[in-house]
């Protein structure tokens, strides 16, 4: 499980999805560019070079695609990494209220469980968490000035 991978720290977390988009860009000529986008390839890519689930790679894999999805996060809507040992490696303050995100949790049921745990869903329903939060403090913006 990646939050028990020995070494990891958060500082290398972004080192880790720049290998992921150098990895795939040597094996597959397929370029990643940390866009909300770049998340429906990747759940093809999954899709296409894991279909049977194996659990010998899973580790490996939730590490480095883990912390693509996660820098995707980042980049788009913010937050900063953390840790604690219930959860694992996680972001949060992600928006205007502090989202949190486990992009490991993620990619690791994307793995085993397949196509129904989509990571392009997950994500548009993060953001859409994100913009109604907007929304509310928008409102409730003009409804105090």
């Amino acid at each position: 499980m990646v939050s028990t991978t020995p070494g990891l720290t958060i500082s290398k977390i972004p080192v880790y999805a720049s290998v992921h988009v150098n990895m795939f860009k040597n094996l597959f000529g397929v370029e990643f560019d940390f866009t909300p986008k770049s998340l429906s390839l990747l759940d093809t890519l999954i899709g296409a070079g894991w279909p049977d689930r194996n659990e010998k790679y899973v580790d490996y894999l939730t590490l480095l695609f883990g912390s693509y999805l996660g820098e995707t996060i980042r980049k788009e809507h913010g937050g900063h990494w953390t840790f604690n040992d219930e959860s694992g490696f996680f972001i949060r303050g992600i928006g205007s209220c502090g989202f949190k995100a486990y992009p490991f949790s993620k990619i690791r049921k994307r793995i085993l469980n397949g196509k129904d745990e989509s990571l392009a869903t997950y994500y548009i329903s993060l953001k859409g968490l994100i913009e109604a939060d907007k929304k509310i403090l928008n409102n409730s913006a003009r409804k105090i000035s």
